[in-house]
């Protein structure tokens, strides 16, 4: 039930999937999904850190932002968010149990995502990810 989803919740952390946007847009007219530009050697970065909910505070009101080599591309602040957290952790326990550990991504942040802005990463970038209170 969403009014006791965050209950079941031990901590917030910092997940990059890093999507290879090139791969992902040759691989989505096929209809086969993201396939191989959400899943590569080194796509996943969690962490290192995982804030408890009393230390968070309102999970609903981060500021978020993400640097690369230094410079900010982009940020923006979790009330801006389709679907709060709670409802998205409802949402998924309807069709698949959900087991102590398991990891629940909310999805890339507005101007987060560099395809989106016209930029590239380019070997040895320096990618930093900032999220209050984490």
């Amino acid at each position: 039930m969403r009014e006791h989803a965050l209950e079941h919740v031990a901590g917030f952390t910092i997940l990059n999937d890093l999507s290879a946007r090139d791969a992902q847009m040759l691989e989505m007219p096929a209809g086969l999904g993201p396939g191989t530009g959400k899943d590569f050697d080194g796509g996943n970065v969690l962490g290192p850190w995982i804030t408890t909910l009393d230390e968070i505070g309102d999970p609903q009101n981060l500021a978020m932002e993400v640097r690369v080599n230094g410079e900010r591309w982009g940020g923006g602040n979790s009330s801006a968010m389709h679907h709060d957290f709670a409802t998205m952790i409802a949402h998924v326990s309807r069709g698949s149990t959900l087991y102590p550990g398991e990891v629940i991504a909310s999805g890339t942040v507005g101007t987060g995502c560099a395809f989106e802005l016209g930029r590239e990463l380019e070997d040895g970038d320096l990618v930093e990810l900032e999220v209050e209170h984490i």
